[in-house]
């Protein structure tokens, strides 16, 4: 699944930017955390991404957890 690119990606390639760190959903909507770099001698950029639902599972329990202390 390709990911979407964005104005601070493009940024990062032109060299305007040393970094962009965001969220960006696909077009399934799955959720990824992304950081786009710059590739050192080049106007390319390079971008790696990680799915958020680990995240999000994290929050959720941390949330019950919280609910659950504030219950009690």
């Amino acid at each position: 699944q390709p990911l979407p690119v964005g104005l601070e990606d493009v940024a990062v390639a032109r060299g305007d930017r040393r970094q962009a760190i965001h969220s960006v959903r696909t077009e399934d909507g799955a959720g990824y955390r992304m950081l786009t770099r710059p590739l050192p001698g080049t106007d390319v950029a390079v971008s790696v991404a990680r799915p958020l639902d680990e995240v999000e599972r994290s929050l959720d329990t941390l949330a019950l957890v919280l609910g659950a202390v504030a219950l009690a």
